[in-house]
């Protein structure tokens, strides 16, 4: 529920975020980068909750908790861990992977803005070659 509500709202705010960059490239390889992420997070929970039910399932059928334990202290060290791996599975690996797609995105969004603006360089320096030569052109031909 909360994945396809952001989805929705990239979406929704996709066409205002590029008018407002001016259509700038980087912004919309930035935001292509944003809209994978989102797409790819169901796989990531997907894995945590995998991982959730194979940790439970390694942890229960061990002879530790098969055994009657007098105060039932013994397997709170190893209940404590899975739940703190599995919380942290389920909010900091969809959140690395998220940081990481979306610094990615920006990385590539530099890059093509700088090629972009080399490119205007190079158009630049052509058009003042083609109005040196055609000056030259008008010079010769006026004599």
């Amino acid at each position: 529920m909360v994945q396809a509500f952001l989805i929705m709202v990239v979406i929704i705010l996709t066409p205002v975020i590029i008018i407002l960059s001016a259509y700038s490239l980087k912004t919309v390889i930035t935001l292509t980068f944003v809209h994978f992420a989102l797409i790819t997070l169901s796989f990531w929970w997907e894995l945590a909750r995998w991982l959730d039910s194979a940790l439970l399932d390694i942890l229960y059928n061990s002879p530790a908790h098969k055994r009657i334990n007098p105060f039932f202290l013994e397997n709170t060290q190893d209940d404590i861990i899975v739940n703190f791996v599995m919380g942290s599975l389920f909010v900091v690996l969809p959140a690395l992977w998220f940081t990481s797609m979306s610094w990615a995105g920006v990385t590539v969004g530099n890059i093509a803005q700088s090629l972009a603006n080399g490119a205007k360089h190079a158009q630049n320096s052509g058009e003042k070659g083609f109005g040196a030569s055609k000056r030259a052109i008008d010079t010769v031909t006026k004599k």
